[in-house]
């Protein structure tokens, strides 16, 4: 086990940036899809009150 550790400290390193990456692409996606929801309510929200001509 510790010889593994010392052989490829590289390796693990690479995997932990990588889950971590992944995390970070999730969390943007999900920031990004409740902006979007949060927009589409507001233009809805907006259109229905206000009922704007174009």
């Amino acid at each position: 086990m510790l010889r593994k550790l010392i052989y490829h400290p590289k390796q693990k390193e690479n995997h932990y940036l990588k889950s971590k990456i992944q995390f970070l692409q999730n969390v943007k996606m999900t920031y990004f899809l409740t902006i979007v929801n949060l927009n589409l309510l507001n233009v809805k929200h907006y259109y229905y009150h206000h009922k704007i001509n174009y």
